[in-house]
C-alpha cells in the first residue's frame, strides 16, 4: 500500500510541476501585456516633453579623503 501512495505522490508532483510551468508562463504574459507594454508607451510619450531640457546636475563639494573624515561618515 505504501508504494501505491508513493507512486500517486510522485505522479501528483509531476502534474503540479507542469501546471506551475503553464501558470508561470500565463502570469508573465499577462504582466507583460498589462504592465510592461503600457509603461513603455507612457515612457515614450513622456520622453517627448523632456526634449530640449539640459541635464539638471547640482554642484557638490568634494568629500574629504582623510582617515578622520572616513571614521565619521554619518
Amino acid at each position: 500500500m505504501m508504494t501505491a501512495k508513493k507512486s500517486l505522490w510522485v505522479r501528483w508532483k509531476h502534474l503540479a510541476q507542469k501546471a506551475a510551468e503553464v501558470q508561470g508562463h500565463v502570469l508573465f504574459f499577462l504582466l507583460y501585456v498589462f504592465a510592461i507594454i503600457p509603461m513603455g508607451l507612457l515612457n515614450r510619450s513622456n520622453r517627448r516633453a523632456l526634449r530640449g531640457v539640459g541635464p539638471q546636475w547640482r554642484e557638490r563639494e568634494p568629500h574629504p579623503t582623510d582617515l578622520t573624515a572616513s571614521r565619521h561618515q554619518y
